[in-house]
């Protein structure tokens, strides 16, 4: 592999840059197919960053996320799932699973078993989620106790993660098997 080989392979272009519009519309197309639980709607937003974050490159799949982001902050609802005041500190760990998910994702693909990968990247997928849930439930808790004298910890969690657990979880498993199937299908390529 020459040294263009390697550099074209990192850079912002061709097939690069087509999964990540293609992936923009898809986070967004994500958002505004929701099941309607207040205060933080479940979408399918984090499969699809995790889905990113293993087909392009840790700086890349976080510059895809953060564009999008970046929409939804100055464009608000009809790009974000739910009111951004609210749902800003999820939008802003989507970044963060990204990064994570991509750059974990050229070791976990080299795991020879495909039941070990499977659970491997089902972990890692549980572990972006608590990441996206700790910048999440921050800001949403910092918003709800700014508008609700009395707002508890307790009550942030309730509101903004433990609807969503088994949704995430179920998420989770699922990208853990694509993620192993995909892997063993281009070993064997």
């Amino acid at each position: 592999m020459t040294s263009t080989t390697v550099n074209a392979s990192r850079s912002f272009t061709g097939i690069n840059f087509l999964i990540g519009i293609v992936g923009i519309a898809a986070l967004i197309a994500a958002a505004n197919y929701k099941v309607p639980i207040a205060p933080v709607p479940l979408s399918l937003q984090t499969f699809i960053v995790l889905g990113l974050a293993i087909t392009l490159p840790w700086r890349i799949a976080a510059s895809v996320v953060a564009s999008y982001v970046m929409l939804a902050f100055v464009i608000g609802q009809p790009v974000a799932a739910g009111e951004v005041p609210v749902t800003g500190g999820y939008l802003l760990g989507f970044i963060a699973m990204a990064a994570l998910m991509s750059w974990v994702h050229p070791i976990l693909k080299r795991i020879p078993s495909p039941s070990n990968r499977m659970f491997a990247y089902t972990c890692l997928a549980i572990t972006a989620h608590v990441i996206v849930y700790a910048f999440g439930l921050a800001r949403l808790h910092f918003a709800m106790a700014s508008l609700n004298e009395g707002w508890t910890l307790e009550q942030t969690f309730t509101a903004g993660a433990l609807p969503f657990l088994t949704g995430d979880l179920m998420k989770c498993v699922l990208f853990g098997a694509l993620a192993a199937s995909v892997t063993a299908f281009k070993r064997r390529r």
